[in-house]
């Protein structure tokens, strides 16, 4: 009956996991973690890297759109940076159709709480009746307007940046800071 005894015991030691193995398992929980928690962290705040392209292919519409037209075309701001569009420039209130972008919806429903806001720093232009600015401003050869412009992208509520961007005079490609 005493042999018995013993193999009981060992059979326990046996069910139990050496110092190694769980040393392994936290080698590769921290491999995992560093590489996943980095991802989630940022998770909640949109990538500017998303929104530049959308911003410049619009700017390129409106050339495109001023040029096809033989007549001024703007690229607007609402007052409150929610949202932009692309109108002539006797109606800027007045997106043309299939221009209007806004933050929260479509394609930008990720940025549902982000809004822009615009910098003039040279050829200040007034707002429109509803407080809606120019971004940019082509005449009807797709000559750009000569105001130096700056776009900041932000979460609401933040002072800080998300992004920021340079337009320079005559130009329609975004350069960022």
């Amino acid at each position: 009956m005493h042999a018995a005894g013993s193999i009981d015991r060992r059979r326990r030691v046996c069910r139990a996991f050496t110092m190694i193995e769980l040393l392994v398992v936290a080698a590769v929980l921290a491999v995992f973690a560093s590489l996943v928690i980095p991802g989630f962290a940022g998770a909640g705040t949109p990538s500017a890297s998303v929104l530049e392209p959308v911003l410049e292919a619009d700017l390129q519409r409106a050339r495109t759109e001023a040029m096809a037209r033989g007549a001024g075309i703007s690229m607007m701001l609402s007052a409150d940076g929610s949202r932009w569009w692309i109108a002539t420039s006797k109606d800027a209130s007045t997106p043309l159709e299939g221009t209007m972008r806004q933050f929260g919806r479509g394609a930008l429903e990720p940025f549902a709480r982000t809004k822009l806001s615009l910098g003039a720093e040279l050829g200040d232009d007034q707002d429109d009746a509803n407080g809606a600015r120019p971004i940019a401003q082509f005449d009807a050869n797709g000559a750009r307007d000569e105001a130096l412009r700056t776009l900041t992208f932000h979460a609401n509520g933040s002072r800080t940046p998300l992004a920021r961007w340079t337009l320079a005079p005559g130009r329609a490609r975004l350069t960022r800071e």
